[in-house]
């Protein structure tokens, strides 16, 4: 399954705070725009994800780490239950 970029945060932790070290760790210099948070449910846990949309006209992806997709190339993965919610508010705001 893919996944879009994420890292994990802590009850007591902001998640700008969290960005930042993810961004860093991705190599990514740019400006997130906040794009709302959406919640998912499995039968055994919940999942809240806080959803930024990030410009990836300046960033090195370390090799071998990450596979960049297009949004074409997006439509055609498979994607768990929280991911393709997601996908589908980063393309309402591409419309």
């Amino acid at each position: 399954m893919w996944e879009f970029p994420n890292i994990g945060l802590g009850e007591d932790e902001a998640p700008d705070r969290k960005l930042t070290l993810l961004l860093q760790d991705l190599s990514i210099q740019a400006k997130p725009v906040a794009l709302g948070q959406i919640r998912h449910i499995y039968s055994h846990f919940r999942l809240e994800l806080f959803l930024f949309k990030v410009g990836t006209d300046n960033f090195l992806a370390a090799e071998g780490r990450h596979h960049w997709c297009t949004r074409d190339e997006l439509n055609g993965l498979a994607l768990h239950g929280a991911h393709k919610k997601a996908l589908k508010v980063l393309t309402k705001v591409g419309e």
